[in-house]
């Protein structure tokens, strides 16, 4: 029987001290046998959805980069790695513009401390538009057109 193999993890990292849900995507996870691995010492009982999903909640770990495998009871550790990355909270301390143009796009920096490089969005009311990190101190998007005053 072959060990268990994890390629993936989503998401990619969490905020330090929140519960996260993190799913493995790997191949022959049995159900019942199986738990992840976050660095060398913290193991977390891993709910198997399929032969290739893992379902587990992110431990309490301090802000680092770990390596994620899943563990076996009958076969060990499994053949991948994958990455996962516990940051700390950011903290946005300024929007600029704070108001956009009528039925016009337009740019948005996000200020702030702390701000993670990992998949980030700004949200416009209901719309959601993907952020680019610029360094852990700013991130921009771009706001959607609007047919009323937006605020950001």
């Amino acid at each position: 029987v072959d060990r268990p193999r994890g390629f993936s993890v989503n998401p990619s990292g969490g905020p330090r001290g929140k519960k996260v849900m993190v799913t493995v995507v790997g191949e022959g996870f049995v159900e019942g046998k199986a738990h992840v691995r976050f660095g060398k010492d913290a193991v977390v009982k891993g709910l198997v959805r399929s032969s290739s999903q893992i379902e587990c909640v992110q431990p309490v770990l301090r802000a680092s980069n770990y390596s994620v495998d899943v563990v076996s009871q009958d076969l060990g550790p499994s053949d991948g790695v994958a990455w996962y990355s516990v940051y700390h909270h950011g903290l946005v301390t300024a929007v600029i513009p704070s108001v956009g143009v009528p039925n016009s796009a337009f740019p948005v920096h996000v200020y702030g401390e702390r701000l993670p490089n990992i998949s980030l969005f700004c949200f416009f009311g209901r719309a959601r538009a993907a952020a680019t990190f610029i360094n852990a101190s700013c991130v921009s998007c771009t706001a959607p057109p609007v047919s009323d005053t937006l605020l950001v």
